[in-house]
């Protein structure tokens, strides 16, 4: 878990990076203890949106058609999605975005 934390935090530097590295690094462990992945992927999901502000102009690419990402909403926590931020792509697990999302909504308010 310790290893899995330094991965995450050694990629902040990349937004788009530090996405797929939270969804591939702890993707495996959230079926092992889902309620401590998903504190630490809020936590660094929050701590990136803090940094990159433009984050928040995230959007989902389903069928080539850039959505926002609430319809990722829909779909299964481990479905790929492919994420689209300052015009790069990367591919990353549903659940990710839904913990953006959870994020996102609660700063609007």
């Amino acid at each position: 878990m310790i290893r899995v934390i330094q991965r995450i935090e050694e990629s902040m530097g990349d937004p788009v990076g530090a996405l797929r590295t939270v969804s591939t690094e702890l993707g495996v462990l959230r079926g092992l203890d889902g309620g401590v992945t998903s504190l630490i992927a809020r936590y660094a999901l929050e701590r990136l949106i803090t940094r990159y502000a433009d984050l928040v102009n995230l959007r989902v690419v389903i069928n080539n058609v850039e959505v926002d990402p609430r319809v990722a909403l829909r779909f299964g926590d481990y479905d790929d999605v492919v994420v689209r931020v300052g015009g790069r792509d990367e591919v990353i697990k549903v659940w990710v975005i839904k913990e953006f999302v959870r994020i996102i909504e609660k700063r609007r308010w």
